[in-house]
């Protein structure tokens, strides 16, 4: 293996004998403290252990490591004691690879991007992983600034070992600041406690012109508009209510009249579920408009079972 004398020289200690003695009674003596120093230094190449330097070397070359003293050898102006390596580049600069003060790792450098890489070459995961202590209260992960985590592709876990979203947290979170969604939040029937809403809005789904059965589905939107045609006899259903709970839809609906008994008093939707309206009326003509718009609620209080429907409009009109 072939060393360069000049790196190992300003990395470790380098034995140079010292003067000989001129009475050579004193012989023993200095033959006894150069092998001491000997000594010292072979331990020092064996464990590579770094003598502290108290100088920046003025032309240092890619790969050179020092530990500096962070007082009179502080290349990057931090006061930080601890072991900086010197990296290739236009221009080179220092980078502090471990600093020591107490117990605290930092890797930083003047500018450029620093980087821990794992280069995996092998089947199994690659894992980088803080770990403590079990009697140790937590692990912090903290940035003082901004952190950019980007993720090829792949998913993070959050107190899940096999996440299946981007980001999959299998606990309670929290934030203190306002959270900001740029999408749709999926609830999937969850309850969303104590919220105070501003400037919110509601889905309105265009059903389209109807003649014949269907169905107005709750998971299209709690608004929904629709044009029925034809003058035909059929039921109007409404799927997808919150089992046990309270469920609301407004229709706003054009020639709703038009055909009989498309809301009729006591009739049943697709799925069996009774229809009341507000004034027992069976037949529903005098409710709703045969050529125009009417605003028309239905709302439930069990999930389903029963439907109650009010007209808040009849016939509306800009005039």
């Amino acid at each position: 293996m072939t060393i360069h004398s000049d790196k190992v020289i300003q990395s470790v200690t380098r034995y140079e004998p010292g003067p000989l003695p001129l009475n050579q009674e004193d012989l023993g003596v200095y033959l006894n403290n150069e092998l001491k120093r000997l000594g010292d230094v072979i331990l020092n190449h064996a464990a590579f252990r770094l003598e502290r330097s108290h100088s920046v070397p003025d032309r240092p070359r890619a790969g050179d490591i020092r530990y500096f003293d962070g007082t009179d050898a502080d290349p990057l102006g931090s006061g930080v004691e601890g072991l900086y390596v010197f990296r290739k580049g236009d221009p080179g600069a220092w980078v502090n690879l471990l600093a020591l003060d107490a117990g605290t790792v930092e890797i930083s450098g003047a500018s450029g991007d620093l980087v821990i890489e794992i280069d995996n070459n092998v089947a199994n995961s690659a894992n980088l992983k803080i770990r403590c202590d079990a009697a140790s209260p937590r692990a912090d992960f903290y940035v003082d600034d901004q952190v950019h985590i980007t993720l090829g592709g792949q998913r993070v876990g959050i107190l899940d070992t096999s996440p299946t979203y981007t980001l999959d947290v299998f606990g309670d979170g929290r934030f203190v600041q306002q959270l900001t969604v740029d999408a749709g939040i999926a609830c999937a029937d969850t309850v969303v406690s104590r919220p105070r809403f501003t400037d919110y809005a509601e889905t309105v789904n265009a059903i389209g012109t109807k003649t014949a059965a269907f169905n107005i589905d709750l998971e299209d939107g709690n608004v929904q508009t629709l044009t029925m045609s034809g003058g035909g006899t059929f039921n109007i259903g409404i799927t997808n209510a919150l089992s046990s709970h309270s469920n609301s839809v407004t229709i706003l609906g054009t020639n709703l009249g038009s055909c009989t008994a498309s809301f009729k008093a006591g009739a049943h939707d697709g799925g069996g579920n009774a229809v009341y309206w507000s004034d027992g009326d069976d037949t529903s003509d005098n409710l709703m408009t045969a050529s125009g718009t009417d605003v028309v609620t239905f709302t439930t209080f069990d999930g389903g079972t029963n439907w109650y429907g009010f007209v808040a409009g009849v016939a509306m009109t800009n005039s």
